[in-house]
C-alpha cells in the first residue's frame, strides 16, 4: 500500500460530525476509451483496458487518451461512499492538482431512498438519524483545458467534499485525500486506425510515439507548421536506411531495434510504416499513408504507382536475363554500367495531405515534393542489371535513363518552413 492511501485511510477515519465521504472510483468518461494492456512484444498489443481509470484498494492504475487543445477539458464520474448524509443534500466536489487540467468540479445530490431510512419516519426523526451507507456519483468537469501540448501526464488528485443539508443545515467541509497518480496522454486528436493491429493504441506505444513527436517538433523549427512536423519525423526516421532489412506495417513498431544493429537501418517501406505509426498514435491532423512509386521502360520520367517488381520486367539475355531497375547512390558506380548494388523496385513514399494540399516524403530521405515525377530523382539511374553470381550483386550492364550525374544532387524540394498550413489548435 503506498504512502497515499495510509494518508487518505486516516483521513477517511476522521468524523466532521457523523458525516463519512470515501472516494471509491473514479471513471474519466471525455478520454478516447481506446486504451490496451502492453505484451512484451510491441508489435503484437494485449486486451482491452475496459475499467475506470482509478478504484480504491486495486493496485494499477489505467492509463487514458484525451484530446488536447484549450477547450478541451477533462471530465468524468467520481464514486462516492457516503454515510450520514441524509436525502436532498447537496454534496459539492472539488478535486486539486499540480496538473491544471486535472482540476475539476462537481456535485450531487443524494436522492430520496439513497440515505438508509426507514419508512415511516417524520422529519424530525429522520432529521435526527444518521444515513448511510449509500454510493452516489458525482459527475466531475475540469476548469480548464489540457491544452494543446502533446505530453505525457502522471499527477494525483486531491479530492474535498463539501456538504449541504436540506433546509437551513450547517455546510460541513471534508477532506477527502489524494487518488494515486493518473496517467493520461494528451494527443493532438484521437489515435487514428485503433481498429486496426498497427494503430491499436498500447501505453509502450504512446510513450514511444509521443517522444518521437516532441523530437520532431523541438527541431521543426520555430511555431512550426503541420507540414514542418511530419517532415522531419519522416526525415528522422530515415536517417538509417538499409532496403535489405523489412517489416510489414505491423511490426513496424520495431524499426528502433535496427538503429543499433551491426549494420543499421530498415527499408524504406518500413520506414514510412513507423513513421505512419507514429503519427496516427498521436492524432496528427491531416490524411497520410504510404504509397509506392516507380517508372516505366517506355516513360522513365514519368512517375507512376506500382512497383517494377510485380511482375519483374526481364529480358533474355545470352545465357542469361537482364531485369530493369532503379538504382540508387548506394551503386558503386552510381548508376553507370559496371557498378553493383543499390537496385531498387520502387521509391516508399508518405502521402500527407492537408490544408487542399497533397505532399510527398520519400522514405530515408529528408525530402519533400509536391509534384510526383520529382521522387524519381531520389536515384541515379533507370537501368538493365544483370546479377553476378560470383560478386552476389545485380550489376548494371546498361543505362536507360540517367535522374541525377555524378557530382548532382536530388531536387531539394518544399521549403516547409515557407509553407503556409499552420497547425490546428
Amino acid at each position: 500500500m503506498s504512502w497515499c492511501w495510509i494518508v487518505a485511510s486516516c483521513l477517511m477515519s476522521m468524523p466532521c460530525g457523523q458525516v463519512f465521504i470515501e472516494p471509491i472510483e473514479f471513471d474519466i468518461t471525455s478520454e478516447h476509451g481506446l486504451m490496451h494492456r502492453d505484451t512484451a512484444n510491441l508489435a503484437e498489443p494485449g486486451a482491452r483496458w475496459d475499467e475506470p481509470e482509478w478504484r480504491f484498494g486495486r493496485s494499477n492504475i489505467v492509463p487514458f487518451t484525451h484530446d488536447g487543445g484549450k477547450q478541451a477539458r477533462l471530465a468524468g464520474r467520481l464514486k462516492l461512499k457516503v454515510e450520514g448524509v441524509k436525502s436532498g443534500s447537496l454534496i459539492r466536489i472539488r478535486g486539486l492538482s499540480h496538473e491544471p487540467g486535472f482540476n475539476v468540479a462537481g456535485e450531487v445530490v443524494v436522492s430520496s431512498g439513497e440515505d438508509g431510512g426507514e419508512d415511516g419516519d417524520d422529519d424530525e426523526a429522520a432529521a435526527k438519524k444518521p444515513a448511510g451507507p449509500v454510493t452516489v456519483v458525482a459527475e466531475v468537469k475540469a476548469g480548464e483545458g489540457l491544452g494543446t501540448a502533446v505530453r505525457k501526464i502522471s499527477q494525483p488528485i486531491v479530492w474535498f467534499a463539501e456538504v449541504k443539508p436540506p433546509g437551513d443545515g450547517k455546510v460541513s467541509k471534508h477532506d477527502l485525500g489524494p487518488t494515486s497518480p493518473l496517467v493520461g496522454y494528451v494527443l493532438r486528436g484521437r489515435p487514428k486506425m485503433a481498429d486496426q493491429k498497427r494503430g491499436t493504441v498500447t501505453p509502450r506505444r504512446l510513450a514511444i510515439a509521443v517522444e518521437r513527436y516532441n523530437n520532431a517538433l523541438a527541431n521543426a523549427g520555430e511555431n512550426p507548421t503541420s507540414l514542418a512536423i511530419v517532415a522531419e519525423l519522416v526525415g528522422r526516421m530515415g536517417k538509417h536506411y538499409l532496403p535489405t532489412r523489412h517489416y510489414e506495417e505491423e511490426d513496424a513498431w520495431n524499426v528502433p531495434e535496427t538503429w543499433v544493429m551491426k549494420d543499421p537501418g530498415a527499408s524504406c517501406f518500413s520506414i514510412i510504416s513507423y513513421s505512419i505509426n507514429l503519427l496516427n498514435m498521436v492524432g496528427h491532423e491531416g490524411e497520410y499513408d504510404m504509397v509506392t512509386y516507380t517508372a516505366t521502360l517506355e516513360n522513365p520520367t514519368k512517375a507512376v504507382l506500382g512497383s517494377l517488381g510485380s511482375p519483374p520486367v526481364r529480358k533474355p539475355a545470352i545465357g542469361d536475363y537482364w531485369q530493369l531497375f532503379l538504382v540508387d547512390d548506394r551503386n558503386t558506380k552510381l548508376g553507370q554500367a559496371g557498378g553493383l548494388g543499390g537496385v531498387n523496385f520502387y521509391e516508399a513514399v508518405m502521402r500527407y495531405k492537408f490544408g487542399g494540399r497533397t505532399y510527398f516524403m520519400p522514405g530515408g530521405t529528408s525530402r519533400v515534393y509536391t509534384n510526383p515525377d520529382d521522387i524519381l530523382r531520389v536515384f541515379r539511374t533507370m537501368a538493365w542489371a544483370r546479377y553476378d553470381n560470383w560478386k552476389k550483386e545485380w550489376r548494371v550492364v546498361r543505362v536507360v535513363h540517367t535522374y541525377v550525374r555524378p557530382g548532382e544532387g536530388s531536387p531539394y524540394g518544399v521549403d516547409v518552413s515557407e509553407v503556409s498550413s499552420p497547425r490546428q489548435e
